[in-house]
């Protein structure tokens, strides 16, 4: 929400700075998109020309400064199987299946 505040403020300052009409459009427009979307002008046209995600952000941390599409999936996911069985206590659960335990026990 608060960037919403934020947008035409920059907006206003900067169509009344001392820039000339279409620098101060070209400022203000930047501002806001980076605002909206924290990506600059500039960021939005190279991640369209490269096809990959880019933005000034990710430069913050030292990383790179764009990303494909499959930046923080993991390609192959591994799950582990769970055996969770009712016990006195409780459930308890564990990575390998317990061979004797009844079926009233196991929970699916």
């Amino acid at each position: 929400m608060a960037s919403k505040i934020w947008a035409p403020i920059a907006l206003s300052a900067a169509l009344l700075s001392g820039c000339g009409t279409s620098e101060a459009i070209m400022a203000s427009a930047s501002i806001a998109t980076y605002v909206q979307t924290d990506k600059t002008m500039t960021d939005h046209v190279v991640s369209f020309v490269y096809g990959e995600d880019c933005s000034v952000l990710y430069t913050q941390d030292g990383g790179d400064y764009c990303r494909d599409e499959t930046y923080g999936q993991e390609d192959d996911k591994i799950v582990q199987q769970t055996y969770c069985y009712r016990t006195i206590g409780g459930i308890d659960c564990y990575v390998e299946e317990d061979p004797k335990a009844s079926e009233d026990q196991i929970i699916r």
